[in-house]
């Protein structure tokens, strides 16, 4: 008598392989949207490049004045405050949400004048 060699996997072996790569997917989605759509991060990152944009549209137009504005998209606010002192002016930006009035950066930078 003779016994058939039979090749392939077994119905165990298949399921085994497609739970693990199951996991392997949803653990991977996780990561990124965690990753890529982290809208705190997002927002924070937002607001230093306003800020930043606001010290450096001060100091190149020398406006020297209060001044507070909405983001384009709406979901931030930007302050900028100045107060003279003797030789200096000190520039406060300072970025808050709307939503809940939360600051989320406050930068200052002191310009001769």
């Amino acid at each position: 008598m003779h016994l058939l060699k039979e090749d392939g996997f077994t119905i165990i072996e298949t399921l085994t392989a497609v739970v693990l790569l199951g996991i392997t997917v949803v653990f991977t989605v996780i990561v990124f949207n965690t990753l890529f759509f982290n809208h705190k991060l997002n927002s924070r990152l937002e607001a230093i490049r306003f800020a930043e944009n606001e010290m450096d549209f001060t100091i190149q137009n020398k406006i020297f004045t209060d001044t507070s504005y909405f983001t384009p998209k709406g979901n931030l606010k930007v302050i900028r405050k100045i107060k003279s002192e003797e030789k200096l002016y000190n520039i406060c930006v300072e970025i808050r949400t709307v939503s809940n009035n939360k600051e989320l950066l406050n930068l200052s930078l002191l310009q001769r004048k």
